[in-house]
């Protein structure tokens, strides 16, 4: 189902009430049709306007035998195609790296394991060093294996 709003300016009083229909701000229209959304300008800052080409614009959505060079210029309107999408071309695979030779991903056990080692190399104090401990070790770690 396609509606009308108003796009308000930001300084206008009205501007939290897009169905307001008496500031002579754009009107849009917006909602979804035939499983498509469609946001589009009515072009217009009559309410009235805005409605008639709502109404058109449904009527052309519903009716997908006839369609208009209008609907066909704007992609969001255009029915979609039976033809199989166009295929990419092939590109060289001398620069794809094979499965193999990825590097391992990083677990958080890994993570916390290479920061406390830092914080270790570091030759941080062993009471800061056991406030890191208790944080990654026993609470974090905890915390991200639930």
């Amino acid at each position: 189902m396609l509606s009308v709003y108003t796009r308000h300016h930001p300084s206008c009083k009205n501007a939290g009430d897009k169905t307001w229909r008496r500031c002579n701000f754009s009107k849009w229209i917006w909602g979804s049709q035939n499983g498509q959304f469609i946001r589009q300008s009515a072009k217009t800052h009559s309410w009235e306007a805005a409605e008639e080409h709502r109404r058109q614009l449904t009527e052309e959505l519903t009716q997908p035998s006839r369609t208009t060079p209008k609907m066909l210029s704007n992609p969001v309107l255009a029915a979609p195609s039976t033809a199989q999408p166009p295929v990419a071309p092939r590109l060289p695979t001398e620069g794809i790296i094979p499965v193999q030779h990825r590097k391992p991903r990083v677990t958080v056990e890994n993570a916390v394991d290479a920061y406390l080692a830092d914080a270790r190399s570091r030759e941080l104090k062993s009471s800061t060093l056991s406030k890191l401990e208790t944080i990654f070790r026993k609470q974090f770690l905890v915390w991200s294996r639930i």
